[in-house]
């Protein structure tokens, strides 16, 4: 299982991740802390509004679930690639996603999209013919995921 703290390091970078652990430390050695004290910390070190990721990864019951689907549109050279997040609560994650392209090459492409809403459809350029997507392909999130072929 990806522990949340990994996410969240992965999200603001080594660099942040540990300023922000060394400055809680620092502030509640021996003392009582709570998990807003904890996101503070991180939100200084990294100059970023974490109070969304805290919220759907540590306030919120279940997890991320993604059925995806893709297909080739070889006129436009783009793979569509529709993401639905399927979730029993209805409230849908906000965060980057990392897509693994290979084609029939053999080449690996990765790149990223960013979902916000309950269902998206990407359109990724691609200039050979692909043979399979993964999605977190580096298992950087919690989730359960599926992909399948149009």
């Amino acid at each position: 299982m990806i522990p949340v703290t990994n996410m969240l390091r992965e999200l603001i970078g080594d660099q942040a991740f540990w300023v922000g652990i060394r400055d809680y430390y620092a502030r509640f050695r021996d003392s009582n802390a709570t998990t807003d004290d904890f996101r503070h910390s991180m939100e200084q070190a990294s100059g970023r509004d974490l109070e969304g990721f805290f919220d759907q990864w540590l306030h919120r019951g279940g997890g991320l679930e993604l059925d995806a689907t893709w297909s080739h549109d070889a006129a436009a050279k783009a793979v569509e690639l529709s993401i639905k997040q399927v979730q029993p609560n209805g409230l849908p994650y906000t965060m980057p996603l990392e897509v693994l392209i290979r084609d029939v090459e053999g080449n690996e492409t990765t790149t990223q999209v960013e979902l916000d809403a309950l269902e998206h459809t990407f359109h990724i350029p691609i200039e050979s013919v692909p043979t399979a997507i993964e999605l977190d392909p580096r298992l950087k999130l919690l989730a359960r995921s599926t992909i399948e072929p149009r």
